[in-house]
């Protein structure tokens, strides 16, 4: 049985305002929350334990009892929790296919301090795409990946593309975002070993002997690691194709994380 829930069929209440005011916004970098819709999405952002501040319901949808049960420990943490209808979701949705589920959840910020060494660590320099970015949150939480550095102009990781493409992922993960300087000082600090993906490298990825701690650093769809940050490099490599074309970044990725594993599984 679901607990104390408001029922909202206006458009105009300011909490609707609200929720409609970040999706039009396309959750960017200045706001302190974000926009997800569905069961999915909701039940990984509860177990990982992000702070879900409003929960928006379809009033006319049974659900599970899990899904039942987290909107009930919504309610007892006071939790916004409101039902509308079809019509007010399809209005205030990410999505033309509106789902029964749409929430607000505060933003995460993570620090260099909250990564383990150890772990295997992949940085992004420059992606400017956010269905790019999502799909290589959803890979390297498959490899079982929990740290992913964004450095300099690289693309809002809560924006509503990069979020739904990351299949949840996102809540998984641990991602800072960072200027050059900082990524160096972490790097040097840390004795990490960086390998940056170039197609003008001779370094097939294939013949690479891994060394730990290590980074996989990741560049800019057309223009690749920037300079400053090759510079920094300990290695450059490359995938070999058969027609010698550049392979989408989130394939490359799990193309080497792959090999990487292969080489060395945890």
């Amino acid at each position: 049985m679901l607990g104390k829930i408001l029922n909202i069929t206006s458009l105009q209440n300011p909490i609707i305002k609200d929720l409609t005011k970040i999706i039009l916004g396309n959750n960017k970098k200045g706001i302190k929350s974000f926009i997800c819709e569905g069961n999915f999405f909701l039940k990984s952002a509860f177990e990982n334990k992000w702070e879900i501040q409003t929960l928006v319901i379809n009033s006319t949808t049974s659900y599970s009892t899990e899904i039942t049960k987290i909107i009930n420990d919504c309610i007892l943490k006071n939790v916004k929790v409101i039902s509308v209808d079809k019509k007010i979701l399809s209005k205030i949705s990410n999505n033309n296919n509106a789902q029964n589920i749409i929430f607000k959840v505060k933003k995460k910020k993570f620090l260099f301090s909250d990564l383990n060494i150890n772990d295997v660590h992949v940085a992004i320099d420059g992606i400017t795409d956010p269905g790019n970015l999502g799909t290589i949150l959803r890979t390297i939480n498959a490899f079982g990946i929990n740290n992913l550095i964004l450095v300099g102009d690289t693309v809002n990781q809560f924006k509503k593309e990069a979020v739904r493409s990351s299949m949840a992922s996102l809540f998984n993960l641990k991602i800072i975002n960072t200027n050059f300087i900082n990524f160096k000082n972490w790097v040097n600090k840390n004795s990490i070993k960086l390998y940056g993906t170039d197609l003008r490298s001779e370094n097939n990825y294939l013949n690479e002997n891994w060394i730990f701690p290590l980074c996989l650093v990741l560049g800019n769809e057309k223009n690749g690691i920037s300079e400053e940050i090759k510079r920094l490099c300990d290695k450059l490599i490359f995938i070999k194709t058969k027609n010698d074309e550049s392979l989408n970044l989130s394939v490359a990725n799990g193309i080497i994380l792959s090999e990487i594993f292969r080489k060395y599984p945890k």
